[in-house]
C-alpha cells in the first residue's frame, strides 16, 4: 500500500452509527480474496470454540453443507491442535505419550474419523485458534493436552510466543493438506475471552497477551504466502470496532464472554459477501 492509498482511524463515533459500513471500510480491506471461494452445495467445515459453532450455524442457514468440528478451550491452542491432527492422521509417532494417553482416553476413534472425512470432502477450512496459554510439565518442561488437578504444583502455566505457535499452525496445514491438497484454508482469532488464568494474577491482562499472540502468529504466517490460505478478521470486528458501540457480549443471556447474536449476525453476513459467491442464498 502506497502513502497515498493509507486508511486512517476513524475521526469520529458517528461512523460507527452503521456498523456494517464501518467494519467494510475499516476492518475488511485487505481481507477479501478477488476471486470467491465457495459457492452453493460446497462443504465447508469449522473448527475451535463456541464462537467456531456460531460461524458453522448460521453458515447452515444458506445452501451450503457446514459441520462444525466441536473442540473444548484446552484443546484450541495451536498445539493441543496439531497433535489432534496428528493423531487423526496416524502420526501417533510424533506425539508424547502421555497426551497420546489424554488423546486416545478422552476422544472416541469414531471422532477422528468425522475429522478426517470432513476434511477430505470440505472445500474450505475455517479453523478457529483461541489461547496461547499451555500448561506444562516443570519436571521435563514438555506441554501437556490434560493435567492432574490434584498436583497442580506439578505444572506451570505459560503463555507461549509466536514463533513456536507459528511452526504449530503450519505442521497444521502441512497435516490437512496431505489429506485434501485443494483445501482452502481460513484462519480466524476467536473473540471469546481467556476463561481462567494461572500465570498472571489478571485474567483480562493474560487474555489481552494470549490474543496478541495468536493475532502476530496469524499476521507472520500470512506474509509467508501460502497459497489458498486466507485470514477473516472477526477478532478486530468484536475487539475494535466493539469498542465502539454497544456491549457486544451478553447481551443475550448475560454472559460476559459470549458474543452476541447480533454481532454474529453481522459478521457472517459479510464473510458471506466476502468469500461466498452468487450461488448462495439463504434456505427457504
Amino acid at each position: 500500500m502506497s502513502v497515498k492509498n493509507f486508511i486512517a482511524y476513524p475521526k469520529s463515533t458517528k461512523e460507527f452509527h452503521d456498523i456494517k459500513e464501518a467494519i467494510s471500510k475499516y476492518v475488511l480491506p485487505g481481507f477479501i480474496p478477488e476471486n470467491k471461494i465457495f459457492g452453493a452445495g460446497d462443504y465447508v467445515m469449522t473448527q475451535g470454540s463456541c464462537f467456531a459453532r456460531n460461524i458453522a450455524d448460521a453458515l447452515g442457514s444458506y445452501n451450503v453443507r457446514a459441520t462444525h468440528f466441536n473442540v473444548k478451550e484446552y484443546i484450541n491452542t495451536t498445539y493441543a491442535n496439531k497433535v489432534f491432527f496428528q493423531y487423526a492422521t496416524g502420526y501417533e509417532n510424533s506425539i508424547r505419550q502421555r497426551n497420546l494417553e489424554t488423546l486416545k482416553n478422552k476422544f472416541s476413534q469414531a471422532l477422528f474419523k468425522n475429522l478426517i472425512d470432513g476434511i477430505k470432502l470440505s472445500k474450505v477450512l475455517i479453523l478457529t485458534v483461541g489461547v496461547a496459554p499451555c500448561w506444562f510439565e516443570k519436571s521435563t518442561g514438555n506441554v501437556v493436552l490434560d493435567i492432574d488437578k490434584k498436583n497442580l504444583n506439578n505444572y506451570e502455566f505459560k503463555t507461549t510466543g509466536v514463533d513456536w505457535n507459528v511452526k504449530n499452525l503450519l505442521e497444521i496445514i502441512k497435516i490437512v493438506r496431505e489429506i485434501n491438497p485443494k483445501l482452502h484454508i481460513i484462519l480466524t482469532v476467536s473473540p471469546v475471552p481467556l476463561n481462567k488464568s494461572f500465570d498472571m494474577e489478571s485474567t483480562v491482562v493474560t487474555d489481552c497477551v494470549s490474543k496478541s499472540v495468536l493475532r502476530v502468529t496469524v499476521h507472520t504466517l500470512l506474509k509467508l504466502g501460502i497459497a489458498n490460505l486466507n485470514y477473516w478478521p472477526s477478532f478486530e470486528i468484536v475487539r475494535w470496532i466493539g469498542s465502539h458501540i454497544d456491549p457486544v457480549y451478553g447481551n443475550d443471556d448475560d454472559h460476559p464472554r459470549h458474543v452476541s447474536r447480533d454481532l454474529v449476525a453481522i459478521i457472517v453476513d459479510l464473510f458471506i459477501n466476502g468469500f461466498g459467491d452468487d450461488t448462495l442464498e439463504v434456505k427457504g
